[in-house]
């Protein structure tokens, strides 16, 4: 299944990191409405700094920097567990969370590695028929 993926989060009084992907999936829908899902994505993340933040100009005076941050490539690898409320009632919803590893270039070593527990709601559109 093709997906297309948005998450944000924000490390308290440092950063915040926003993705938008697609990815690939695999997903398994027990009878009991019990889910696991296998998903490999590629896409954009953008990091926006938090706090006050400088540089220094041509001039070597020191400037205030305004939505700072840097914009970087990421590929996502996650399986997923959760519950399809789709089983229960004709709800086009699905609760999750998910292991997953996040592998972010460039870095100046190399790739800079992610670990993430998530959890949330997956919305489908358009709904799916009750099976």
């Amino acid at each position: 299944m093709l997906r297309a993926n948005f998450f944000t989060y924000t490390h308290i009084g440092t950063y915040r990191n926003s993705a938008v992907f697609p990815s690939l999936s695999y997903d398994v829908t027990r009878k009991s409405g019990l889910t696991t899902n296998t998903n490999i994505g590629a896409g954009y993340l953008r990091t926006s700094l938090k706090g006050d933040v400088y540089e220094v100009d041509d001039n070597s005076k020191v400037i205030s920097v305004k939505n700072a941050g840097h914009s970087r490539f990421v590929v996502i690898v996650s399986t997923e567990f959760g519950y399809d409320f789709g089983k229960l009632a004709e709800l086009p919803v699905a609760f999750y969370f998910s292991p997953a590893v996040y592998f972010v270039l460039p870095e100046a070593k190399g790739t800079e590695t992610h670990l993430a527990l998530e959890t949330g709601l997956k919305f489908f559109i358009p709904p799916r028929k009750n099976k």
